[in-house]
């Protein structure tokens, strides 16, 4: 009688799953869904590019795929190499296209100015380096 993957396989309370923490990607196999949420506890986050390990709440999580993450250097590198006057993509080089959609996620100015700490303007070339 249990419709629903997601619900506790003990519990017979409701048909709905209630969500806890930050979102679960979605991803062509759900199942694995409720591994990757145990695993992400237990698992140490690291950098896409560089394989450094990545600060609690300082990275850049790519919305379209969910192994896709950048530390704030990796993420200025790819800014700055990408040019921030024009549409700047995932840092991991592809244009991951948003879930649902062919369209690619493309950073916000507002996002490029965070991560390169304020140096960005409309019409700038960045080739300056500011890490202190």
């Amino acid at each position: 009688n249990n419709r629903n993957s997601l619900t506790n396989p003990g519990s017979s309370q409701g048909t709905s799953v209630a969500r806890r923490g930050p979102p679960i990607s979605i991803k062509e196999s759900a199942p694995s869904s409720l591994l990757e949420t145990n695993v992400q506890s237990s698992e140490t986050l690291k950098c896409t590019l560089c394989h450094e390990r990545l600060e609690d709440t300082h990275f850049v999580q790519c919305p379209s795929i969910s192994e896709h993450k950048f530390c704030f250097p990796c993420s200025r590198n790819s800014i700055k190499m990408q040019g921030a006057g024009s549409e700047v993509y995932c840092p991991s080089g592809k244009k991951c296209p948003l879930v649902g959609s062919n369209v690619p996620w493309a950073f916000m100015q507002g996002e490029i100015a965070t991560i390169l700490g304020g140096e960005v303007r409309p019409d700038m070339n960045i080739k300056k380096e500011r890490d202190t």
